[in-house]
């Protein structure tokens, strides 16, 4: 969400919900975290992510609801 917005907007969380779909483990071995906007509004934002391993398998998904926050124009 950071990297899409303006210079001193800020963004807080509204609602994060993780679903973890298979075990991640030692054996697992390394895995990969990809994160997206899927809608960015004036005053909320939308993004989800996957976790995957080596093979491709997602492991893990998440979505987030934000709140766009606006610096106020009086200082």
């Amino acid at each position: 969400m950071h990297s899409t917005l303006p210079a001193g907007v800020g963004y807080t969380s509204l609602e994060i919900k993780v679903s973890f779909l298979r075990p991640i483990t030692a054996e697992t071995g390394p895995v990969t975290a990809h994160g997206w906007v899927t809608r960015r509004g004036r005053s909320v934002a939308f993004a989800e992510a996957d976790i995957r391993d080596s093979s491709g398998r997602v492991l893990a998904t998440a979505s987030s609801t934000c709140l766009v926050i606006h610096p106020d124009p009086a200082g």
